[in-house]
């Protein structure tokens, strides 16, 4: 081969690999400008949504106020005092006695006891026995809340000054029952525009 044509190939090769290599740069400016513009355009709209529904369940403001549903489980209630518990009672707390809700629903289970199963090496639920006495068999009651709450930065719902959170050790009394109990749940119904 001669000189002109080994020039020839050689500088086919060095186009060929520049050309790739310019593939490849676009390439990834391509995938960052793709990038930027999906984070954009996810910030734009996570901005609309907060600026079009101010009355969001997520979107809080201290005094706003909302129409809560909130469950308390006692546990260790018998079958009779349970009873005295009825949908439409007024709820008051234990110390001050203000009123926290009126009860929309009530539902009784098994209390149970946890054992230690040597057969299969675990601790397991078993409900209490009912040993001839039923009257004495504790059971576990769910009284749902119904109630006006003022939600407040730092503290979140208090009905009359009394706070309303999951997890919260509560003492509630009914026309025919104190006692207390725990809440598990809390649901937000309705928010009213401020």
């Amino acid at each position: 081969m001669d000189r002109k044509k080994k020039k020839e190939i050689a500088a086919e090769g060095s186009v060929k690999a520049e050309s790739k290599r310019a593939q490849k740069e676009k390439k990834i400016s391509l995938n960052i400008v793709d990038i930027v513009l999906i984070i954009l355009i996810i910030s734009l709209v996570v901005l609309a949504v907060f600026l079009l529904a101010p009355n969001a369940e997520w979107n809080f403001s201290d005094g706003q106020n909302a129409k809560l549903e909130y469950t308390v489980e006692i546990s260790g209630i018998t079958k009779e005092m349970a009873a005295k518990i009825q949908v439409g009672d007024s709820v008051f707390e234990g110390e001050n006695h203000y009123m926290i809700g009126s009860v929309t629903n009530t539902e009784m289970n098994d209390c149970m006891e946890y054992i230690y199963n040597e057969a299969s090496g675990r601790i397991e639920a078993v409900a209490y026995v009912d040993e001839g006495n039923s009257s004495s068999v504790p059971k576990t009651l769910l009284v749902t809340i119904t109630c006006a709450a003022e939600y407040s930065e730092g503290h979140g719902y208090t009905v009359n000054g009394y706070r309303i959170a999951v997890n919260q050790e509560m003492s509630l009394c009914f026309p025919g029952y104190n006692g207390n109990g725990q809440c598990i749940s809390v649901t937000v119904l309705e928010t009213e525009a401020k």
